[in-house]
């Protein structure tokens, strides 16, 4: 994409002590441009850092372009080191969304320290406390597979123009693209 005309953004600075790339700061689900704004958007690993991923989604719905798509890459729940966890069902997600769950709600904290940060499946996250785990967005508050994504974005009223389920350069990641319908 033309970096004239595109917006490299992150909500944080640094991820598990990594530097981000990005230029801008801002939340997923606070984004401080208009009203259909964009051609796309392309998210790689994000949403499961998400309490409410459903509010995010329908932000970048509302930047979107009539047309515009979403690229999402998302950690695939059988392949990663959330593989011990419960998948999240549309059920959950929509009562996180209709019960307006905040920014660093501590719901699924304690299973996320059993299942993954104490037995070590993902040693980059070791070393943070309970309370940076949720406020630097590192806990995976759910987990998918393709499928789950997939009747989330249908329910949300995306029409689903490509999904993977195993990305080739990536393989504990699945893909899907997303189109915003032609009507505002």
């Amino acid at each position: 994409a033309p970096q004239s005309r595109t917006v490299l953004s992150d909500a944080y600075e640094d991820h598990a002590h990594n530097r981000s790339l990005a230029k801008v700061f801002f939340r997923a689900d606070q984004i401080p441009f208009p009203k259909e704004s964009f051609d796309f958007i392309i998210s790689e690993h994000v949403l499961e850092h998400f309490s409410n991923p459903v509010k995010a989604l329908l932000e970048w719905h509302r930047v979107l372009n009539p047309g515009g798509v979403v690229l999402l890459f998302l950690p695939h729940k059988e392949r990663t080191f959330d593989k011990d966890r419960e998948r999240t069902t549309l059920l959950h997600l929509m009562s996180d969304y209709e019960s307006n769950v905040p920014d660093q709600d501590r719901t699924h904290l304690e299973e996320w320290i059993t299942r993954v940060i104490e037995p070590g499946l993902a040693p980059h996250y070791q070393g943070f406390s309970k309370d940076d785990q949720v406020n630097k967005g590192i806990i995976h508050h759910h987990v998918w597979i393709t499928e789950d994504m997939i009747e989330l974005l249908v329910h949300l009223n995306m029409k689903i123009e490509f999904s993977c389920d195993k990305v080739p350069d990536r393989p504990d990641s699945f893909v899907i693209v997303a189109r915003k319908n032609n009507q505002t």
